[in-house]
């Protein structure tokens, strides 16, 4: 296969792989509990329902954990549906390509969730009101959090994919 047919091979599996990955690890396999908690962290001081009785340190702990528990579980996500994607497509690529990629995809998945980039950015884009939207149905932060993973993050990971195989392939 020649080197550009191996590349978009490579970036087009990912891709595809990347998508089921995202779905599976971002609604399936997260826990209400992750859901919930992964942004305490960032506003102690405000319970998550009526029944929340934790110290704002309890809250910062939890959030942490939360958030971190989810970034593992989305990326072992990632790297299944990956890993199938390939198979089934008859794609090889490298233990270290997948690795790089899911890393790169995983510690950016963590720092959108962890909601405070997402709140500046929409706050320099006026976005602020739409961020923060939460009523008919609509919930506006979720909309920006998922349009950041879908619009840049997958796309971060298969292109570092692509590039560190690519480049593995080469010094072959």
């Amino acid at each position: 296969m020649n080197p550009s047919t191996y590349r978009l091979s490579v970036f087009t599996t990912t891709a595809i792989g990347g998508h089921s990955g995202h779905e599976i690890g971002d609604y399936l396999i997260q826990s209400d509990h992750d859901a919930r908690n992964k942004q305490c962290h960032t506003r102690p001081d405000v319970p998550i329902s009526d029944d929340d009785h934790r110290s704002p340190c309890q809250r910062v702990r939890d959030g942490h954990v939360s958030l971190g528990r989810h970034g593992l579980t989305y990326g072992l996500a990632q790297m299944v549906t990956k890993a199938l994607a390939y198979r089934v497509a008859g794609v090889e690529v490298p233990f270290a390509a997948q690795l790089a990629g899911t890393l790169a995809e995983a510690g950016f998945h963590v720092v959108v969730d962890d909601g405070r980039l997402l709140r500046k950015f929409a706050a320099a884009t006026n976005k602020l009101g739409f961020h923060d939207l939460n009523a008919g149905g609509v919930n506006g932060r979720m909309l920006l959090d998922q349009a950041t993973h879908k619009g840049l993050q997958l796309m971060v990971g298969a292109a570092v994919t692509t590039g560190v195989a690519a480049w593995l392939r080469r010094k072959r």
